[in-house]
């Protein structure tokens, strides 16, 4: 036989061994893609499982826990259930184990803005404000997160409780950008031009306040205190009568009813 056919005859026997290979290899890979598939989806079914538990009232956070930690047994990679769990451990005050799970979901998914802010929410009661601004500041370095307001509220408020007031109000403004008609935000704003000096323009906030939520009776409470700071009795009367009107049983209610009587 001459040594061309010798050589066609191995080259055949090599196709065939090479696609008997490759046969093996696609069909271990297939294996290999279906069990994959088919432990996310029971990842997914527990960490669901796990919300229903968690949306219980009262939440039954062992529960919830329990089917999570389920969820990553199936899945490791599964962020939102790394999430969760920090989520039951912030709850139960065990900060340093709620920091590592949110670290967890991070590290699989570096733009997971919500679990920077919890994160930072959980250094900061644990007391480490430093940390926590710098995780809040990582949340909202993603331009696709849909609530930057959360993460710059909490930065607000530590730099406030820290008497930076120009920078907490800077971050305050930024959050009125994103949510303008929240009363609870502009009477914030209010508060800090107050702190800084600027009554004019706590007292346009405040009047604000009340016109995008007329039904606030926080809202007409603050906006009355500040009138009678300022000496402005009638405006103050009207805006505590608005109080007692909108939330009669309410704290404010009664503490207004007292300064309409001083006001008489």
């Amino acid at each position: 036989m001459s040594i061309v056919k010798l050589n066609l005859s191995a080259f055949k026997n090599l196709f065939r061994g090479l696609a008997l290979l490759a046969l093996v290899v696609f069909s271990a890979s297939c294996v290999s893609s279906g069990y994959k598939i088919k432990k996310e989806k029971e990842s997914e079914a527990t960490y669901k499982l796990g919300m229903a538990y968690l949306n219980d009232a009262p939440p039954n956070l062992q529960k919830g826990y329990i089917e999570f930690l389920k969820s990553v047994e199936s899945n490791p990679n599964n962020k939102d259930s790394h999430y969760a769990i920090g989520h039951i451990y912030a709850q139960r005050q065990d900060y340093p184990n709620a920091i590592a799970s949110f670290k967890k979901a991070i590290l699989i998914d570096p733009q997971y803005s919500a679990a920077y802010n919890y994160l930072g929410k959980t250094y900061e009661l644990s007391g480490n404000d430093a940390d926590a601004i710098l995780s809040y500041q990582e949340a909202l370095k993603n331009l696709q997160y849909e609530t930057p307001q959360f993460p710059r509220w909490n930065m607000a408020m530590i730099y406030l409780k820290q008497r930076q007031y120009q920078q907490g109000l800077d971050a305050l403004l930024e959050v009125r950008r994103i949510v303008p008609t929240d009363p609870t935000v502009l009477d914030k704003i209010g508060e800090t031009y107050l702190q800084i000096g600027k009554s004019d323009k706590a007292r346009l906030v405040f009047e604000e306040a009340v016109f995008v939520a007329p039904g606030d009776y926080l809202a007409h409470y603050r906006l009355a205190s500040f009138y009678l700071e300022k000496g402005e009795k009638a405006l103050a009367s009207n805006s505590f009568k608005k109080v007692v009107e909108l939330a009669p049983e309410s704290t404010q209610a009664e503490s207004a009813k007292k300064r309409l009587e001083l006001l008489k």
